[in-house]
């Protein structure tokens, strides 16, 4: 955990917590704190980019208080840095986008040394050499492929297209702000490249559509990493049957919008 480097791109400087010296502190934290690659602590399944801790703990090892490291937390999850799901025991905090960040989502990690993995290389047969670096090729070029289909899929233009499309009657997007550039990165990464799916959930939603009510989901709102959560696991989906005076709950809905996780 001590050894190695961390890469922060310079357009960092253009987040609107830069200049808060506890926010870009805690961000700073995270980012060493988080996993390079996936691994098990006590049962518990960490990815990459991910670690476990808990307010105490992120107090005492960066010397901020606990009301000071929950205002540094809602300020990274309103901007899209990071994500955070929390129990009774732990609170596992995800960094959005850590891949993009530190490779470009292209790092593997290996357990061989590299001098390790040349000589495996050159060993065995030409013919079997041959077939493997050929079935390389293809399985390269069939990923290649696959990765530029999700990512035209994925771009922020066409998010916001198929967002106008498929939610008509939610409020049509126009701008792309470097803040919803991020959002809709992170909610592609985190839906597997699946933004249709919840785009025509939310249409199908009398309640997050404001049928009745004054209030209507936003694009931004939507790609919230809990509110996508919630949204994908039916939260929001009209009831079949509909008890007398059914309602939600405008008061959370308002708490979830402000990611108030801990």
């Amino acid at each position: 955990m001590n050894e190695g480097f961390i890469i922060f791109k310079r357009n960092i400087t253009e987040n609107e917590w830069y200049s808060d010296p506890l926010t870009m502190h805690l961000y700073m934290h995270c980012m060493v704190k988080a996993n390079y690659k996936a691994k098990r602590r006590q049962g518990i399944e960490i990815k990459r980019g991910q670690f476990v801790t808990s307010l105490a703990s992120l107090s005492v090892e960066t010397g901020l208080t606990v009301k000071q490291v929950r205002s540094a937390i809602k300020k990274l999850g309103d901007t899209g840095y990071i994500s955070v799901e929390s129990n009774s025991r732990y609170s596992l905090i995800t960094v959005l986008g850590y891949d993009e960040e530190q490779d470009g989502g292209k790092a593997e990690v290996s357990e061989k040394p590299a001098c390790e993995a040349a000589s495996g290389q050159t060993e065995g047969k030409p013919g079997a050499n041959k077939g493997q670096t050929e079935g390389k090729q293809r399985a390269t070029t069939n990923k290649e492929n696959k990765e530029n289909k999700d990512n035209k899929r994925c771009a922020p233009e066409r998010v916001i297209e198929r967002f106008n499309e498929l939610c008509p009657s939610l409020p049509r997007v126009s701008a792309l702000t470097k803040r919803r550039i991020r959002l809709i990165r992170n909610a592609a990464e985190q839906m597997n490249g699946d933004l249709d799916s919840v785009f025509l959930r939310v249409d199908r939603s009398d309640f997050l559509c404001g049928k009745g009510r004054e209030w209507r989901a936003s694009l931004d709102w939507i790609l919230l990493p809990d509110n996508l959560i919630k949204i994908s696991e039916g939260v929001f989906d009209n009831r079949r049957a509909p008890a007398r005076n059914t309602s939600y709950d405008i008061s959370e809905l308002e708490r979830i919008d402000t990611l108030d996780w801990l």
